[in-house]
């Protein structure tokens, strides 16, 4: 598990911190330790849960493109079903327990750069991220 922290909260403002989440065991590990590190602030926080549906990019070539629609199309079904096992983990495990929100976040590319970019234009104030790891090396490309 990866922990990156910058900045400081003010009274005024929530600690927010956000945590990469997917169906796999260690990003329900980083769920549950970025609840438990939320509730330990004894303080003002913002728990900010972010799933990625990563697409393939449009392509110009326009049988190409068409096969990569295919792909996006089979990529959103199989996510439905994944953030829909997500939510009911996110139920069952934070329910009463912590406040949180829970964002699903699609865009094309790799998951690392759809999820920086959406952290840095909506939640650029955000003071600590939590990320489960395997620690294979492989981080949010998956």
């Amino acid at each position: 598990m990866s922990v990156a922290a910058s900045g400081a909260a003010t009274p005024a403002t929530p600690y927010t911190v956000v945590v990469a989440f997917n169906n796999t065991l260690p990003a329900q590990e980083a769920v549950l330790h970025a609840a438990e590190l939320c509730l330990r602030l004894n303080a003002n926080y913002r728990l900010l849960i972010v799933y990625v549906v990563a697409l393939n990019p449009r392509q110009t070539l326009p049988g190409i493109d068409r096969l990569e629609r295919a792909f996006n199309v089979e990529i959103e079904a199989s996510s439905e079903e994944d953030i829909q096992q997500c939510r009911m983990f996110l139920r069952n495990k934070l329910f009463k327990k912590v406040s949180y929100e829970f964002y699903a976040v699609e865009g094309e590319g790799e998951t690392g750069p759809v999820f920086d970019k959406y952290i840095r234009d909506k939640h650029p104030d955000t003071n600590l991220f939590v990320i489960g790891t395997t620690n294979k090396g492989h981080g949010l490309r998956r």
